[in-house]
Order: structure tokens, then sequence, then C-alpha cells
């Protein structure tokens, strides 16, 4: 058996630097994510499970590390759901969030705001 002094460095052939490496450059891009609140707090955990053979001569060391992030914040939006003429299904996120409120573009148009979205009816 060598001499070598055990640290974290060289367990598991430095696999627990490169993972910890990765999972703080998650981190990292957590905090910087202008969508996930700055103040919560981020973690990682870096575990070693030892378990040894009957002798007790030796173990087997299952390491994990890994991070807890925030999620990003949810976003809400009004979704305005009705059927066309033909009875296509029809969806229109509404943007002024009134409905039936129009909007004048800048060439003048008068139009309802946001993206329309019509479902084509199943031909029987």
């Amino acid at each position: 058996m060598q001499s070598e002094t055990m640290d974290l460095s060289n367990i598991a052939r430095g696999a627990i630097n490169e993972a910890f490496t990765e999972e703080f450059k998650k981190v990292l891009e957590n905090i910087l994510d202008p969508n996930t609140p700055a103040k919560k707090k981020r973690k990682i955990t870096i575990s070693l499970e030892f378990t040894p053979n009957e002798k007790r001569d030796q173990a087997i060391v299952n390491t994990v590390v890994k991070s807890t992030i925030v999620p990003a914040e949810s976003v809400d939006t009004i979704v305005a759901i009705g059927r066309t003429k033909s009875q296509a299904i029809i969806a229109q996120e509404l943007m002024t969030q009134a409905v039936g409120q129009l909007e004048i573009t800048n060439n003048g148009n008068i139009e309802e705001p946001g993206t329309k979205i019509i479902f084509k009816k199943e031909e029987e």
C-alpha cells in the first residue's frame, strides 16, 4: 500500500476536484442569472460514503458532489382563449391586460396586441 497522504485533491484520481469545479461553475452561473432571486442561498455538498469489506481492510468509497441552486422566478401572463367563426380554437396573450383593448401601432394601424395563435380544426 502506498504511503501517500490522502486529501480531497487526490481521492478518486482527482474526480472530486473536477466535479467540484463543475458544480462551482453552476452555482456562479445561477448567481449571475437575473431571473433568479439574488439573496437566496446556494449550496455545494461533497459526500463520501464508505462501505468496508468483511475483513475491514478495504472500503469502497462512493463520492458525490452536487449543488443546490435556485430556480428561476416564475412569470405570469394572461391568455385570452376562444374560437374563430369557423370554430378553430384561438389563443392570444393579452399584452395590455384588458380583453378587447386595441393598440395603435407606429404606422397608425389598429391591432389587438399580443401574439395570436390559431389552432386549425381537424378535418373530419
